[in-house]
């Protein structure tokens, strides 16, 4: 591989485990890892909040790039799999980059159900009956199936979660009321739970843990944000409900 060719697939290495929810000492590892093995072993390696930079030394000097890094959309068995390339890269990287890219999500069929089946159980566990379950289930089903579609749309994902709240919430408080449930509040609260930013609260304590302050300040943000959104759908959902109470 040549010097440019070299960059680019370190960036697209650490683009792609950013995305996929790596924290950033993991990156700057992985990153090491590959262009180390390809004789660059005194390159730098810098991870922002929003873009991974990269400095490859020569004899003629040095070589540096830059490139983006988009909205995070957890993907742990890609990460895994970019993670062990960069620890042991045993094919060519432009086989290895489309191997990735082809791999589906995994299950991602299945998520429709198993994420309002586990938002179903919270609200049980919170103390609803079968018939809130029911309600929880039918209400996230909805919400995350809107969140599939509104997300391609490319718009922040803080209104996303502020959509997908007002469905949720709105939507349970209908389920619930159809089915006479009467735990109505954990109803409503369990039907949010899918949208609560784990991964950035949890890389968050990670960077800060590993010394990168600014990007766990920055991505501490950007969680508290995301919360936002669900506060700010909640809430309008809640004032939605007055209008509705008529119909019951």
């Amino acid at each position: 591989m040549e010097l440019a060719e070299i960059a680019d697939a370190a960036l697209w290495i650490g683009k792609e485990m950013m995305e996929c929810g790596a924290d950033s000492a993991a990156v700057e590892e992985a990153v090491l890892a590959f262009v180390s093995a390809r004789g660059f072993g005194d390159a730098g390696v810098l991870v922002l909040p929003k873009s991974v930079l990269i400095t490859l030394n020569t004899a003629n000097g040095f070589h540096t790039k830059m490139k983006h890094i988009d909205d995070v959309s957890p993907n742990f068995e890609r990460l895994s799999l970019i993670y062990e390339y960069t620890a042991a890269p045993d094919m060519e990287f432009a086989k290895f980059k489309d191997s990735v890219l082809l791999k589906k999500p995994p299950f991602h069929t299945l998520s429709f159900f198993a994420i309002p089946i586990g938002c179903a159980a919270f609200g049980m566990l919170l103390g609803c009956d079968i018939y809130g379950a029911l309600a929880v289930f039918l209400a996230t089903y909805l919400a995350f199936f809107i969140k599939t579609k509104v997300v391609k749309i490319g718009i922040s994902m803080m209104f996303v979660n502020l959509i997908c709240a007002f469905l949720a919430t709105l939507g349970a408080y209908v389920f619930s009321k159809a089915f006479n449930v009467t735990e109505l509040a954990y109803a409503q609260a369990a039907s949010t739970f899918f949208l609560i930013p784990g991964i950035q609260l949890i890389n968050t304590f990670e960077d800060m843990l590993k010394g990168h302050y600014l990007n766990g300040a920055a991505r501490g943000l950007r969680a508290m944000f995301l919360s936002f959104g669900i506060v700010f759908g909640t809430t309008l959902a809640l004032v939605a409900e007055r209008s509705l109470a008529c119909l019951f």
